[in-house]
């Protein structure tokens, strides 16, 4: 039997019902499409109308013409005020899974720069210490095949009290204070900065410290933890005693360091003779580490701008300037020198360039040795200025040419084995030939007016002739047969430059430029004969250079090269070049090739690249995420407008100091929402200072606020309103 249909009543409730459950479902849906539209454009608004003074986190800005795969931008700001910076130098550097440089730009007037060609997955972008500003650094996120953007807040950072004491106890005044580098990623050619000097009472207060970011490392929820953090360190010095302790600071420390301790210095007192026991004036005595470029190869760097007003480390030259270590002996050649010796010798150094090291023997703190007496050996000075055909003095600096399509430079030198090292120091080379057969060599750098001083253990009577090697410059032999004459005035001498061959190095089809991947590097061997067939158990016939000539090496960085290289003579040469790319290698000879108008082409094999070394997996085993174990509570405030009382939609807030050290290198940022109010959250126990910023009004600092979890039984904060003035 069919069931019966419902009475009409129940057929009217059911419609009833039907359209009162879809009129709600309908209101639901539009309720919650207008939550995710005003979210959506309250986000966009905040994203788009972020005042330019402002530090936006997440705000790109406009695009930036040519920026291709792999770039990353950079916007530097000022964590007080979120104003931009201009002209604040940046590194750019990988931590995993290899370290490495990706060189530094400066800020430009919106405080942003950018880095091309960075492939590595996790990247650090960092500032080093400055008279306004603690070192910072911040971590570059997302796709590295992609643009991507970072922001560095630059903050006043921390502040180191202590104080400086000898062997006694007895404050030591007026010892030096640096800060030397031991960050993550030092740069060993920027000297440790002078950043105090002690008070009477041996106290001294260094501004603007604060630790950074050691090791960085994936959380395995997402994101990326500080896994360590690096250390200050204070170093005082004062006549050659020095003392180092490290500390760690947060950037909103306020800390006090243990007594640094000096040890007294010793004197020195005596005379400086000649050979023919008459007193000099004049001699430097040193025992400053930093004086023995004077003779060592390659750390002596002449600048050219200043080689008019002479070597800055010979005495008598307008630049010279006594070290902390050191003293001048007097018109009776009698010396007093009160310092630590860091070194068993004392370094004479007289202003015509002659050089001694003398034995100290042995020596206590704080005694006096006295009756020391250095006696200068005989040495004849032979001067000589240098210039080329046109006149313009020569200054011996190394040369280096820029390859063609990037940054690497172009390492040429003489195949010539004792040619060799002026080429690889900033000074020329004298070959002195003697009447006997022997010969001398010696290394000068540029002291006044571009002249050379070369001392010689040997009378200059005795010289049949000379050679001069500049780099750059063919040798010029000059026959003297036993002319010259101690006492000699200045001799000029006019150096004709070398030769150069142009060469437009072309590599084969197939040439990729993966990125990260090895470079392709090249050697080339210019040589005065044919290169000859040498036999190994490797390799049972290859070429091997011989004969005089010059070497270049230089990277590839481009399918197309032009490379000029100076030669030694207009004959023609042979050309071994070398090329090779990770573990591949290939060799080949052409020639003989004679220097013209045009340049000859050398065409080169292309080499296939090998894996990148940002493939490997990152380390992040026996690493500790700092936040394990701590309480994440959350915070709220509003900002107001201090004329109208009006909320300030538009307001941001960042953290500028946090317990981990770690607010620098995230970067995160706050929005407000339409009323003006801010919850801040994600925070960990402990102390946090945060900076409240909104367009048009002037930034403020709150805190420091002492988060615990046992005072927030909620597990938030209310941190109340702030009232921002506005701009006038």
């Amino acid at each position: 039997m069919s069931p019966q249909p419902p009475p009409e009543a129940e057929r009217d409730s059911a419609a009833r019902s039907a359209v009162i459950f879809g009129a709600l479902a309908l209101a639901c849906a539009l309720l919650l499409a207008g939550w995710w539209a005003s979210r959506t454009w309250l986000a966009a608004r905040a994203l788009r109308d972020a005042p330019p003074q402002l530090a936006d986190a997440q705000e790109p800005g406009a695009p930036i013409p040519g920026a291709g795969p792999g770039s990353v931008r950079v916007r530097v700001v000022d964590a007080a005020s979120g104003a931009p910076l201009e002209g604040i130098e940046v590194e750019l550097l990988s931590e995993e899974p290899v370290r490495r440089r990706f060189g530094s730009r400066s800020s430009d007037a919106r405080g942003e720069l950018r880095f091309e060609a960075v492939y590595a997955p996790i990247v650090i972008a960092h500032t080093r210490r400055d008279e306004r500003f603690a070192a910072c650094a911040t971590l570059v996120q997302g796709e590295r095949d992609a643009e991507r953007t970072a922001l560095l807040r630059l903050g006043s950072g921390a502040r180191i009290r202590g104080r400086i004491v000898d062997d006694l106890g007895a404050p030591v005044e007026d010892a030096s204070i640096a800060l030397p580098d031991i960050s993550p990623w030092p740069d060993p050619t920027r000297a440790a900065p002078l950043v105090a000097r002690s008070a009477s009472d041996g106290s001294y207060t260094i501004e603007r410290v604060g630790n950074l970011p050691r090791a960085i490392t994936p959380r395995e929820s997402g994101g990326h933890f500080a896994a360590a953090l690096s250390q200050v360190l204070v170093e005082a010095s004062r006549a050659g005693s020095v003392a180092r302790l490290p500390a760690s600071v947060l950037p909103c420390d306020d800390a006090r360091l243990a007594d640094l301790v000096l040890a007294r210095p010793p004197s020195f007192a005596g005379r400086v003779l000649d050979a023919q026991g008459r007193p000099q004036a004049g001699v430097l005595l040193s025992l400053d580490p930093r004086r023995a470029r004077l003779s060592q190869l390659n750390l002596h760097v002449v600048d050219p701008a200043a080689v008019a007003e002479g070597l800055a480390d010979l005495p008598g030259s307008p630049r010279f300037r006594l070290l902390e270590c050191e003293t001048l002996s007097d018109a009776n050649g009698e010396f007093l020198l009160r310092a630590t010796p860091s070194r068993p010798t004392l370094l004479l150094a007289t202003p015509d360039g002659r050089l001694s090291d003398e034995p100290l023997g042995e020596w206590e703190a704080g005694v006096t040795s006295a009756g020391l007496q250095f006696v200068l050996a005989d040495r004849e000075v032979l001067r000589l200025r240098l210039s080329d055909v046109d006149g313009a003095p020569i200054l011996g600096a190394s040369l280096a040419q820029q390859a063609a399509g990037g940054e690497r430079a172009a390492r040429v030198m003489p195949l010539d084995g004792p040619r060799q090292a002026a080429w690889t120091s900033s000074k020329v080379e004298l070959a002195a030939q003697l009447a006997d057969g022997q010969t001398l060599r010696l290394l000068a750098a540029p002291l006044g007016d571009g002249s050379y001083a070369f001392a010689l253990p040997a009378p200059l009577s005795a010289i049949e002739r000379f050679d001069i090697s500049a780099p750059g410059f063919k040798t010029r032999v000059r026959e003297v047969h036993g002319r010259l004459r101690s006492g000699l005035a200045i001799a000029d001498e006019r150096l004709e430059r070398m030769d150069t061959l142009a060469l437009r190095v072309v590599i084969g089809s197939g040439f990729d430029e993966a990125p990260g991947s090895e470079p392709q590097e090249l050697q080339l061997r210019l040589c005065g004969l044919e290169p000859q067939p040498v036999v190994s158990e490797l390799n049972p016939q290859r070429a091997a250079c011989c004969g005089y000539g010059m070497s270049l090496t230089t990277t590839l960085l481009a399918r197309e090269t032009r490379l000029d290289v100076p030669i030694p003579s207009d004959r023609p040469l042979w050309v071994y070049a070398r090329t090779w790319r990770g573990r591949r290698a290939e060799e080949l000879v052409l020639g003989p090739i004679a220097p013209g108008p045009e340049p000859h082409e050398l065409e080169i094999p292309a080499l296939p690249p090998g894996p990148s070394p940002f493939d490997a997996p990152l380390r992040s085993a026996g690493r500790r995420d700092p936040r394990e174990g701590r309480e994440v509570l959350a915070a709220s405030l509003c900002a107001f407008d201090a004329r109208d009382a009006k909320g300030l939609g538009d307001a941001q807030v960042w953290a500028v100091c946090d317990p981990l050290g770690a607010a620098a290198l995230e970067a995160r940022t706050w929005f407000a929402d339409e009323a003006g109010c801010v919850l801040l959250d994600d925070l960990v126990e402990g102390t946090w200072s945060f900076v409240v910023a909104a367009e048009g009004h002037v930034a403020t600092s709150l805190g420091p606020f002492e988060l615990l979890a046992a005072n927030a039984p909620m597990g938030e904060y209310d941190l109340g309103a702030v009232q921002l003035e506005p701009l006038d």
